[in-house]
């Protein structure tokens, strides 16, 4: 029990921190919230790239996707533009790496300040946490 609170308490602190930068950091967030899964214009990247964090079993992943259309893969658009027929751009995932472990749920709400509140379970115990983050550009 102590060694698993201790464990997810570890957990939630790395994830809370790692989410709260690059969503401080974000030039705009493309997920229309509240959502369990979070994509958002990475600040940090030098080109049209995204960060996308979402859940899979009960592990917490982060892609990093680009958009384009087929007639010109190489050039990156946003991942909401249009063709001239209307049809939104492909996406392309760069790198798609596991963040976290043991989650039971995660989700992002607000608007200018936004919640991020995680639950955490390795049995017997279940750890909930959330933080809050106020994006420069949200």
């Amino acid at each position: 029990g102590a060694q698993n609170r201790g464990e997810l308490t570890q957990n939630s602190r790395l994830i809370l921190d790692r989410l709260g930068r690059e969503l401080r950091q974000a030039r705009a967030i493309a997920t229309a919230l509240p959502a369990n899964q979070i994509e958002f214009e990475d600040g940090h990247a030098s080109t049209l790239q995204y960060g996308r964090y979402y859940t899979s079993g009960s592990d917490l992943k982060r892609q990093t996707r680009e958009y384009y259309f087929p007639d010109a893969p190489s050039l990156l658009a946003p991942f909401n533009a249009a063709d001239d027929f209307g049809n939104p751009p492909q996406v392309r995932i760069v790198a798609d790496e596991l963040v976290g472990q043991y989650l039971q749920s995660i989700n992002f709400s607000g608007e200018d300040l936004m919640t991020i509140e995680l639950t955490l379970y390795k049995s017997p115990v279940r750890q909930t946490s959330r933080t809050a983050v106020y994006g420069r550009n949200f």
